[in-house]
Order: C-alpha cells, then structure tokens, then sequence
C-alpha cells in the first residue's frame, strides 16, 4: 500500500511546491524583468539625451566669442537698463543731441486683462527720456538706434519747439531680455 500511496504524495508534494512555491516567484521574476526593461528602456533615452547635449554643445563651442557677445548684446540674458542709456547717450551725443529726464518701468505689469502667473520667455521694460536737437539729429538718432545691436521698440515719439532750430523730442522704447 505504501509503493501505491507513495508516487501519490510525491505528486501531490511537487503539485503544492509548483503553485505555492515555483508559481510566485515566476510572477516575481516576471515583475522584475518588466523593470529591468523600462531602466534600459531609460537608460537608452538618457544616452540619446547626452549625444544630443553634447552634439549641441560642440556646436555651441564652435560658436566664436564676437558672435556670442553680439548675441548677448542683441537679447541680454538680465536687465541692463544703465548699459542701454549709457549707449542710446552715446548715440545721441554723436548726432549732436542731448539727453535728458530718463525714466524706466516694467511695462509687462501693465497688460491688462492677464492672470496668473507670467510665462513668457522674455521680459521688457520700457525707457522714457527726452532729447534735445535739431531734425536732422533725431533722424540720425532713429537710424543709428534702429541699426544697433539692442532689440528696442520705439513706442512713443513727440516733439515740442524749443530754441531757434531746436527741437524737444519725448521718446518711449521698449526693450527685451531673456527670463
């Protein structure tokens, strides 16, 4: 009785280890190859991520210093509003004119009808000031503003007579910078 109860329980020991014992650690396994496979899948997108971030640093390296410091001048990457004046001075003191009354604000705090928070890529500030010459100097100025380097919009331009060929010109601009 023993020789046919025997084979009977050795079964019946190898069917409860399958399902209690090998059963969920093939589930384990199975969890775990899941996992292995979306890190190589990661893996693989941070390899392609450097490739691309080096590809673009070497040609960010490749770049020369002028084009860069041109590119800085152009779209600054903080507010350099002394260094704006400093130059609109130069400008208008070699067409002859003086400058005078200089006032800056944000102007991007004036745009009504916006809420939340302000996600634009690019701040702007606007610049008020006053200059005194003749015409042909505040043409000159516009010319000679309009061909350098700084991105600025000229928002506002009045003029009042002053003395003899003397002219009062009111200019408003608005100039950028990267946030």
């Amino acid at each position: 009785m023993i020789r046919q109860i025997l084979p009977i329980l050795l079964v019946l020991a190898s069917l409860a280890i399958f399902f209690f014992f090998v059963v969920p650690q093939y589930a384990t396994l199975q969890g775990k190859r899941s996992q292995i496979a979306a890190l190589n899948e990661a893996l693989n997108n941070s390899r392609q991520v450097q490739a691309v971030r080096d590809r673009l640093l070497t040609s960010y390296n490749n770049i020369a210093d002028e084009d860069i410091d041109r590119l800085k001048k152009i779209l600054p990457d903080h507010v350099d509003n002394v260094r704006l004046i400093l130059e609109i001075d130069r400008i208008a003191s070699r067409n002859g004119m003086v400058l005078q009354n200089v006032v800056t604000r944000d102007s991007t705090k004036e745009s009504a009808g916006s809420f939340g928070p302000n996600d634009a890529l690019f701040g702007k500030i606007r610049i008020g000031f006053s200059l005194i010459g003749r015409y042909e100097s505040i043409v000159n100025f516009l010319a000679e503003l309009e061909q350098s380097l700084r991105v600025v919009d000229v928002v506002a331009l009045s003029f009042a007579r002053g003395q003899g060929d003397l002219f009062e010109y009111d200019l408003e601009i608005d100039t950028y910078w990267l946030k």
